[in-house]
């Protein structure tokens, strides 16, 4: 019995990248959405006011 398991839609847009099937809008959104994610991670840990000022700038 085969287990199907499932990639997320990160997953499957990462390998697109790879494989060159991603045309250049797809590429910045998914790049926007890297930053989103990363700023927002920012924003949940940080303390200092100046990190959590440029968080919020990359997380509008």
């Amino acid at each position: 019995m085969e287990k199907h398991t499932r990639k997320s839609k990160r997953d499957r847009e990462k390998l697109r990248i790879k494989e060159g099937s991603m045309d250049t809008a797809e590429k910045i959104k998914y790049w926007a959405r890297e930053i989103k994610s990363l700023s927002q991670t920012g924003l949940a840990y940080s303390k200092d006011p100046f990190d959590k000022e440029r968080y919020l700038h990359w997380n509008r």
